[in-house]
């Protein structure tokens, strides 16, 4: 990103995710080209397709009892196969997003009762 106009850096990295074909491409352009790791690259898509995407975060990974798959070769179709579906599964909420609001808010509430304590 350092390397151009900011502008027209976002217009050429906008236009390569809207020009993937398939979900799994998106994401590939912003790991593989883009050199987002799988939090940042979650978020923006996530953003941009709000129905087909969740933020991959530590917080919400935990809640699921899922291994961090953030730095793995195989880390897309993990995000894919497994994290998305389990997310997808929690009774609360209707959309991936409103799961994964719930899923943090629910960490971080155990977190702080835990700091809490005397």
């Amino acid at each position: 990103l350092k390397k151009g106009n900011l502008d027209s850096v976002i217009k050429i990295l906008t236009s390569q995710i809207f020009n993937a074909k398939g979900k799994e491409k998106k994401l590939k352009i912003l790991l593989d080209k883009w050199k987002f790791h799988l939090p940042m690259a979650s978020a923006i898509l996530t953003v941009l397709y709000p129905n087909n995407f969740t933020i991959y975060d530590v917080r919400v990974r935990g809640q699921l009892k899922i291994d961090d798959i953030s730095g793995r070769k195989n880390r897309v179709e993990k995000y894919f196969n497994e994290y998305l579906p389990k997310v997808g599964k929690v009774k609360f909420g209707k959309t991936l997003r409103d799961k994964d609001k719930y899923l943090w808010g629910k960490s971080f509430y155990k977190d702080l009762i835990t700091f809490l304590k005397p």
